[in-house]
């Protein structure tokens, strides 16, 4: 199992933290206003909208399982208290290994958020959680998330084809992206990433 104390990491632009229920409002908001962006790529917006009370509901659960040290989800803050989109360190790839996700919101994107995040991530995986690989999936067709890993120097690790189709019938495609601990390099462009416990208290 991984042990994250990061629970707030701060970036040039942006505060990542773990989710407090308070999120809920402007993250429906957000989803909402975006969901037309997100729908061809990410499987889980063919069921939005959901209610603010699902929505708290859901926010609940990842706030349980950051704390029991189960899947690390985090949203994405400008530094004035703006929501823009949503990340995580998900653990479903197996033992020592992160995957890092991610999705901004529409008015946010093309903006170089997405790598910024997806950098930290990939440094707190490495330097704070003692991961060996960390991976990024994304749409084959989703080209623009396609530059993230590459940018981050992540080499190719092949194609999975999914039992889901989509709606022209053919069947999704993911392709996939890693990097192991020993080639993971500061890149200057990204630095300094300050990173925070629960408490406030710097790591």
């Amino acid at each position: 199992m991984f042990q994250n104390n990061a629970f707030k990491i701060e970036t040039e632009r942006l505060f990542i933290r773990c989710y407090h229920i308070s999120d809920a409002v402007a993250l429906k908001e957000l989803v909402d206003s975006s969901i037309d962006h997100l729908l061809p790529f990410m499987p889980w917006a063919d069921q939005e909208p959901i209610s603010l009370n699902e929505r708290t509901i859901l926010l609940r659960t990842w706030i349980g399982d950051f704390y029991k040290n189960e899947d690390f989800i985090y949203g994405a803050f400008l530094k004035s208290g703006q929501l823009i989109g949503s990340t995580g360190l998900h653990t479903r790839r197996g033992k020592d290994i992160l995957e890092v996700g991610y999705w901004i919101g529409v008015d946010h994107i093309n903006q170089g958020f997405a790598t910024e995040i997806s950098y930290a991530l990939t440094k707190v995986a490495f330097e704070h959680m003692d991961a060996k690989k960390v991976e990024i999936r994304n749409d084959v067709l989703n080209q623009a998330s396609e530059k993230i890993p590459k940018k981050l120097n992540f080499q190719p690790g092949g194609v999975i084809t999914h039992i889901k189709r989509r709606k022209d019938g053919t069947r999704i495609q993911h392709a996939i992206w890693n990097m192991f601990k020993e080639d993971f390099k500061p890149m200057n462009k990204f630095e300094p990433i300050k990173i925070y416990d629960a408490l406030g208290r710097p790591l």
